[in-house]
């Protein structure tokens, strides 16, 4: 069903046109559940040999041009972590260790979920931002429900990821801003934005009215902390 015959009856030619075109009568939106999808798409062995020929195509100049593989990026081809099926371009790239962990974090994104030997297919897909995950955290935490990131560890898991990518947000002041707004930050027995704490410095609170941030807890996170604007604390 995927074959282009207009080099003549006899002359049998698989373009990435051809492909696209196909999936695009499926009528698919990005973002459908498996069981609305048709068999290419719902069955594992037809779609990872859908994904096999796709690969291959994006590898060849001969058979996909860029306006070929921009117009593939739209289509509803790839899985997402959370079992949909979407368009690459609609889904974020992540490495398997951010994958696994916002995965048991809760973290509501949608994620590739590609094996890596589909490489080129993988590529269409952007990939995953800091912007990204500050704006999920924003409007869906998962702590919102009370339950969700109840260990102590969890939410300095997702403090060690920023950190980890300090060098991508080092000259965005607003993105700073942001980070520092989300109650991320241990103190007591809970979290809090870093805005409403502050470093413990040489100044002992004898009547403990001060917050401060569990250095304990992020010891090796503390330059960073001071990057996105932390105040040492001080008579």
């Amino acid at each position: 069903i995927l074959t282009d015959r207009t080099n003549g009856l006899a002359v049998k030619t698989l373009r990435l046109s051809v492909v696209n075109d196909r999936l695009r009568a499926f009528g698919v939106v990005s973002g459908a559940p498996l069981d609305d999808c048709p068999p290419l798409l719902r069955e594992a062995e037809l779609r990872r040999e859908l994904w096999v020929l796709v690969e291959r195509m994006l590898g060849s100049a001969q058979a996909s041009a860029k306006e070929d593989r921009d117009g593939l990026a739209r289509l509803p081809v790839v899985l997402g972590t959370d079992g949909l099926v979407w368009s690459p371009a609609d889904v974020y790239r992540a490495d398997d260790e951010t994958l696994s962990l916002f995965a048991n974090l809760g973290v509501e994104l949608p994620l590739l979920a590609v094996d890596p030997d589909f490489h080129q297919l993988s590529q269409l897909s952007p990939a995953l931002s800091v912007e990204a995950v500050v704006v999920s955290l924003e409007q869906a935490p998962p702590w919102a429900d009370g339950a969700a990131l109840g260990a102590a560890c969890d939410r300095t898991k997702l403090l060690e990821w920023f950190a980890s990518r300090r060098t991508s947000i080092e000259r965005r002041d607003d993105l700073k801003a942001r980070i520092a707004a989300l109650p991320l930050f241990p103190a007591g027995d809970g979290f809090s934005p870093l805005a409403q704490l502050s470093l413990p410095g040489a100044f002992e609170d004898p009547l403990g009215v001060a917050e401060v941030v569990d250095v304990v807890k992020v010891r090796a996170l503390v330059p960073f902390l001071e990057d996105l604007g932390a105040r040492t604390l001080s008579l």
